[in-house]
C-alpha cells in the first residue's frame, strides 16, 4: 500500500511543479526575511527561503549577496534548485520514536563525495511500513553518475532532527560525481 501512496504522491508532485516554477517567482519577493510568516513554508526543513551558507557564499548566481535584485535573483534560483520543497514537506512523513528504520545496501554512498552504490531503507511502526526510500549512485564516465532517490529521505539525520521525512522525487542521469562538482 505504501508503493501506491508514493505513487499517487509522486503525481501529484510532478504534476505541481510547472505551478511552483512560477508561484516562487513572486513569492520570492517576501522571503528575505528567512523562516517570518508565509515564508517558512517556501524553506527546506533545514534552511530558510534564502539557501544554506554555502549556496549563499559559492553557488548562487550572485554570491554573498541577499540583498537587492541579486538576492531576489538568489532566492528565486533557490527555490528552482529545490522545487516543490513545501508539497514535499506536507507529504512526508512525521518521524515517531516508535519508528524503527532498516536498510539494506551502503548508507554511506554520495554522489558528492564519489561513494557508489545503493540502499533501500524502509520505516516501520507497529502496524504497517510507512515510507521507504531507495537510493543509489551509479558513476558512469566523465565526472558524471546516475543518482535516483525514490520515497521519502528517512536514512538521514535530519528526519529525527526535523520530525519530518519529505517526500523524494529525484532521477537525475547526469548528475555530477565527485570532484567534478
Amino acid at each position: 500500500m505504501i508503493y501506491l501512496k508514493w505513487l499517487l504522491f509522486a503525481f501529484i508532485d510532478i504534476a505541481t511543479l510547472p505551478l511552483f516554477y512560477v508561484a516562487v517567482i513572486p513569492a520570492s519577493l517576501f522571503t528575505k526575511d528567512g523562516w517570518v510568516g508565509i515564508t517558512k513554508y517556501l524553506g527546506t526543513t533545514d534552511n530558510p527561503p534564502e539557501g544554506d551558507r554555502g549556496w549563499i557564499r559559492e553557488r548562487s548566481p550572485f554570491p554573498q549577496t541577499t540583498d537587492g535584485w541579486k538576492g531576489y535573483v538568489n532566492r528565486v534560483m533557490w527555490l528552482w534548485r529545490n522545487p516543490n520543497y513545501p508539497l514535499a514537506k506536507k507529504l512526508g512523513v512525521e518521524y515517531a520514536p516508535n519508528l524503527v528504520v532498516s536498510f539494506n545496501g551502503n548508507d554511506k554512498i554520495s554522489d558528492k563525495y564519489a561513494k557508489p552504490g545503493w540502499y533501500f531503507a524502509t520505516a516501520t511502526d507497529a502496524r504497517e511500513t510507512v515510507a521507504f526510500e531507495f537510493y543509489c549512485v551509479i558513476p558512469w564516465r566523465f565526472g558524471k553518475c546516475l543518482r535516483a532517490r525514490l520515497g521519502w529521505k528517512i536514512l538521514t539525520s535530519k528526519f529525527e532532527e526535523s520530525g519530518i521525512a519529505p517526500l523524494v522525487n529525484t532521477l537525475n542521469p547526469v548528475k555530477s560525481y565527485g570532484e567534478s562538482l
